[in-house]
């Protein structure tokens, strides 16, 4: 049940898949028609924990504990945005002339001038999070800096 309240758009099969690579330390497998019948049985059970899941509370963090930053293309624009995961608010979403490095710790610094300097900012792995400037730049400020982890297999 745990596994379809989590997973809604996949079927029997992929349940049982995921079930049983969760579980194949404890030699415990399932299999698809189990998984059908499971989910057939308790099918408002299942309903009922992913309303509840979806009006949970978030989890409260103060205002600039973490930053989010990250870039996006329009068209051939890139525009560069900063969120305060605490608060939730959109710090700064900014046209950038080009997709450099010394581009964003402007922004950036333009951003820490108005809202204050943030205990972690969190990226994607792209290069222009990574390079050495960056890094130099967030360790000069005592920024520790933070980067997504992607699942084998997906890409960002």
């Amino acid at each position: 049940m745990y596994l379809k309240v989590h997973l809604p758009h996949d079927g029997c099969r992929k349940i049982a898949i995921h079930f049983n690579k969760q579980h194949t330390h404890k030699n415990i497998t399932v299999s698809k028609s189990y998984v059908y019948r499971i989910l057939k049985d308790y099918g408002y059970e299942i309903v009922q924990q992913r309303k509840e899941m979806r009006n949970k509370k978030p989890y409260i963090m103060a205002k600039n504990i973490r930053w989010d930053m990250d870039l996006t293309t329009i068209g051939k624009m890139q525009i560069f945005g900063v969120e305060d995961s605490g608060t939730r608010a959109l710090l700064a979403l900014k046209y950038l002339p080009s997709k450099s490095t010394i581009n964003i710790t402007r922004a950036l610094f333009d951003i820490i001038e108005i809202y204050g300097k943030p205990k972690s900012i969190k990226s994607d792995n792209e290069i222009v999070f990574t390079s050495k400037l960056m890094k130099f730049t967030l360790w000069l400020l005592g920024i520790k800096r933070q980067t997504t982890q992607y699942p084998k297999g997906i890409s960002s």
